[in-house]
């Protein structure tokens, strides 16, 4: 079983994020599609407001802006892509958003 990975940021901060395929995919293989990159508050679909411009990058990474956010909240990210020779893999982010250096 995979654990997702987690990302702590604070709410106004806009980190560019990328999430690695290489490894799930067969040597040589490449991302042909993204058929998902949501992020999810609970059952709600916060896509909108917190992710841009998901593209391939290097054919084995997904890379994309993850803004804004509510300090105390955590967030689940799903990214869906199909490879070249057929292959479906999935990645799962945990993010929370943190305040920090506040008393």
């Amino acid at each position: 079983m995979l654990e997702p990975d987690r990302t702590i940021k604070q709410p106004h901060e806009r980190e560019y994020i990328t999430v690695e395929f290489a490894n799930r995919l067969p040597e040589g293989d490449s991302i042909i599609n993204i058929t998902e990159c949501k992020c999810y508050d609970g059952n709600t679909d916060v896509t909108a407001a917190m992710i841009e411009a998901a593209i391939v990058d290097a054919s084995t990474n997904v890379v994309f802006w993850l803004r804004g956010g509510t300090a105390g909240k955590t967030y689940h990210v799903t990214i869906k892509v199909q490879g070249a020779s057929g292959y479906k893999v999935e990645e799962d982010l945990i993010i929370i958003i943190r305040e920090r250096g506040h008393a």
